[in-house]
């Protein structure tokens, strides 16, 4: 269930997700901005010559 909103949530992993963006979340904003942050060229790979986000995995 969400703490915003009351929705109820099917899964495990969907409360996490709607609270992120929920439209009642105060901190949506801020937490907008922090993954578009987090998503900005992080690394390159010369070898197989593709660039990296900052929160890739392969990185």
């Amino acid at each position: 269930m969400c703490e915003f909103c009351n929705m109820q949530c099917d899964s495990r992993r969907h409360p996490s997700n709607h609270r992120r963006f929920c439209k009642n979340n105060p901190d949506r904003e801020k937490t907008k901005e922090k993954r578009e942050k987090a998503d900005d060229q992080g690394g390159y790979c010369s070898i197989c010559d593709i660039p990296y986000k900052k929160r890739s995995a392969y990185h």
